[in-house]
């Protein structure tokens, strides 16, 4: 794979988007160039016209998708649809700090009055409280514990 290539082939297509570009040449599919707009096409960053004969195959034309420009740009509607939203309601994290506090090693009097704070809390608190807590808990996470995590979700996703 030529990623230098890739881009460039990308860019070119930019420039005309969204029109369909023809090559006065077609490009041939065993050439580098045609190797990687045939990979694009694959992965839907591109969509290629290919045209088949007998004994060749070649690319004649190639117009850049909504999804190959947003990769280019770093942005765009797929980057949107593409983001993960996780929603815990603030009771549950409040319950899970909660547990937290009552499996800490610290007095009886220290745990309350942190109970009794996390009790106090708005919503925003509560987000940045889990924020904070979240780097907290990775930065303190071996690689180990990281790679047991990811294997038990890919198994779950059966992805394993």
């Amino acid at each position: 794979m030529n990623e230098t290539l890739q881009r460039e082939i990308l860019e070119d297509l930019d420039e005309t988007y969204p029109n369909e570009t023809w090559f006065g040449d077609q490009i041939s599919l065993s050439s580098d160039q045609g190797k990687e707009m045939y990979y694009l096409n694959e992965h839907g960053l591109i969509d290629a016209r290919i045209e088949r004969w007998t004994n060749a195959e070649a690319i004649s034309s190639a117009r850049l998708t909504a999804k190959g420009r947003d990769f280019i740009h770093g942005c765009g509607l797929s980057a949107y649809y593409g983001t993960i939203t996780v929603k815990l309601h603030q009771d549950t994290i409040r319950e899970l700090i909660e547990a937290r506090i009552l499996a800490l090693d610290a007095t009886q009097q220290e745990k309350d009055s942190m109970l009794k704070t996390l009790k106090k809390l708005p919503a925003d608190a509560i987000k940045t409280a889990t924020q904070e807590l979240t780097k907290k808990a990775l930065e303190g996470a071996s690689l180990a514990d990281i790679g047991r995590v990811i294997s038990v979700v890919a198994g779950i996703a059966g992805l394993s």
